[in-house]
């Protein structure tokens, strides 16, 4: 409202209450955009961390979901409804809640960390780029957190698919064999 009386043809002065309300606006519109960005960073970095201290689990659970995805689907959606039933039955014995959000917790930090690895695998092959595994975390990451901003499809439809899916992915890739890297040939080099 104050923004169209300052274009009116014959503008009107702010009081300084109006002043006042649109700077703390402004205020609290950086500390959001500040606090998202810090978050989105926060959880790359935490992502880093879990392929660093779990290597062979976060590769294990992101080949499980590149190979098994509707699997992996199907298995994370389970352990949701298991954790949220837990959670409830947590509530009758306080005591066993400590383990159980440490438990759920790590499911979900190696999960998001295959979800985010297997979609930014899949973002570089697409662009014909190779990569390694930590610019695939970090690109599969900051598309999950642009995602997860679209309202009702990356909250209803994508946040989910990829929670459940990295959920999932832990537990089938903790049952199922290794995938072997594929070997490539040795590169010739002739000097001339």
């Amino acid at each position: 409202m104050q923004f169209l009386m300052m274009i009116q043809d014959k503008p009107q002065q702010l009081t300084p209450e109006q002043v006042t309300q649109m700077t703390a606006g402004f205020h609290w519109l950086g500390f959001v955009l500040m606090a998202t960005f810090g978050i989105v960073a926060l959880g790359g970095a935490l992502q880093l961390l879990a392929m660093v201290i779990a290597p062979d689990l976060t590769s294990r659970s992101s080949g499980a979901l590149r190979r098994r995805n509707f699997v992996s689907f199907a298995v994370g959606a389970g352990i949701a409804l298991a954790m949220i039933a837990g959670g409830v039955a947590c509530k009758a014995v306080p005591i066993l809640a400590i383990p159980w959000i440490a438990i759920a917790a790590s499911l979900a930090g190696i999960g998001l960390t295959s979800a985010s690895e297997d979609l930014g695998r899949r973002i570089f092959w697409t662009c014909g780029r190779e990569g390694n595994r930590a610019t695939h975390i970090l690109s599969g990451w900051s598309v999950m957190a642009l995602a997860s901003c679209v309202p009702v499809l990356g909250w209803f439809v994508i946040g989910p698919y990829l929670i459940f899916s990295g959920f999932g992915s832990v537990v089938v890739g903790l049952f199922t064999g290794r995938e072997e890297a594929p070997r490539r040939p040795p590169v010739d080099i002739e000097i001339r």
